[in-house]
């Protein structure tokens, strides 16, 4: 048995990918969790906040439990070649993978946009006031 599970381990044509695939799926079992309040807080972005709590807390707790089973299964199966080339089960690969997502947010009209309303861009030149070291200050 010690003999067999040597082998595996120290085949060298594939050691990067069973390495990278037991590392996978132990990050993946242990931040499964982050699944639930990153879900919740897309949704709330896409939508609203009643969404972000009830559609995103759903959702993040089957995420949580599909990438933390998954990552188990990485974990039990790091020397097994399955899927073919030691290949990602769940896309993204990790839960934190999500840089081509951008967030959007609604501008004055109801409409989402990636752009910054212009209200967001302006500057004041006035300041109605404000409070130093316990002394206020008001402005004009």
């Amino acid at each position: 048995m010690i003999l067999l599970l040597m082998t595996l381990i120290a085949a060298p044509a594939s050691a990067q990918s069973r390495s990278k695939k037991l590392a996978r799926g132990t990050v993946n079992f242990l931040t499964g969790w982050v699944e639930i309040p990153k879900n919740i807080y897309d949704k709330t972005i896409e939508e609203d906040a009643l969404s972000g709590l009830t559609l995103g807390l759903s959702g993040g707790i089957g995420m949580f439990l599909i990438r933390t089973g998954t990552g188990l299964y990485e974990i039990v199966t790091f020397p097994i070649p399955v899927p073919e080339n030691y290949q990602a089960i769940l896309e993204p690969e990790f839960v934190f993978n999500n840089e081509d997502k951008r967030v959007t947010r609604r501008s004055n009209d109801g409409k989402r946009s990636n752009k910054p309303t212009e209200s967001s861009t302006r500057k004041s030149s006035r300041v109605e006031s404000f409070e130093v070291g316990g002394i206020s200050v008001e402005g004009d």
